[in-house]
């Protein structure tokens, strides 16, 4: 079962293949994901990389967080699943009553 990773703290010239490549040094990676801008497709500083397994997760976690990439330093931790958001039927969204 893979483990899914928050990459923070990303310099904005940093791509998804060299972020990639980083954590690929520790394990192997199913996926990476930057985050971008809807608007301007501009990097917005964060990623998720999502490893192979439990183990390689810690062991990103471990040597990866505070490690320099691109002239600052990464913040690596474990990502949360925060459940979706439903609104409730009577929910009221800026001025306008939803029904």
């Amino acid at each position: 079962m893979s483990a899914m990773l928050y990459v923070g703290h990303i310099a904005y010239e940093t791509t998804e293949v060299s972020l990639q490549n980083v954590f690929e040094r520790v394990g192997t990676v199913v996926s990476c994901d930057l985050v971008r801008d809807n608007f301007n497709g501009r990097p917005l500083g964060f990623a998720y990389v999502d490893m192979s397994s439990e183990s390689e997760a810690l062991k990103a976690m471990e040597q990866l967080n505070g490690q320099e990439l691109n002239g600052r330093q990464l913040h690596v931790g474990r990502a949360i699943d925060y459940p979706t958001y439903r609104p409730s039927s009577r929910s009221v969204v800026r001025g306008m009553a939803e029904v």
